[in-house]
């Protein structure tokens, strides 16, 4: 009698668990898809190839004019002094560690900028999502990039609809 209440109980919630589970709605979307969709994900990155290019040609112009310098002064290297050569070489090898800095700067710029720019725009996103989570009555949404099978229903066109986004 004991077991049998026992595989009862056991039966009971084995139903109770599986109700429940039944009544949860599973979603996923890529949000990399939905985020390179929204038009302001587009605009930024307009903005950021506009920097690097800028960025790039103030460092290609100090290339430039650091070429010129070390062809100088193998050209006059011959007719100077040991001391002035010694003192050129140095002078160009500090000049070849700021163009490295500037570079490295230039990089660094860009990410900020970039984190600055999608910050907002992934917000957005993700208040998208919630929103048609919500609407939906989904109660779980995953990233489609981290799941191996994706059996629940792909939010990513109803997240566009709220967005706006017809493509």
């Amino acid at each position: 009698m004991k077991n049998l209440k026992t595989l009862v109980l056991i039966a009971a919630i084995t139903l109770g668990f599986n109700t429940m589970q039944a009544q949860e709605k599973f979603g996923h979307i890529n949000m990399q898809e939905l985020l390179a969709t929204m038009p302001e994900a587009k605009a930024m990155q307009v903005e950021l190839e506009k920097l690097d290019k800028t960025q790039q040609a103030d460092l290609q112009s100090a290339v430039t004019a650091f070429q010129a310098k070390v062809q100088k002064y193998q050209t006059e290297g011959p007719t100077q002094t040991e001391g002035e050569n010694t003192k050129r070489a140095a002078e160009l090898k500090a000049e070849e560690q700021k163009l490295q800095m500037a570079s490295q700067s230039a990089q660094q710029s860009i990410q900020n900028k970039q984190r600055e720019l999608l910050e907002p725009i992934a917000k957005k996103a993700n208040e998208a999502v919630e929103a048609v989570a919500e609407t939906e009555g989904f109660k779980y949404i995953f990233h489609r990039e981290v799941l191996v099978v994706a059996q629940g229903t792909d939010i990513l066109p109803l997240v566009k609809a709220k967005l706006g986004i017809t493509e």
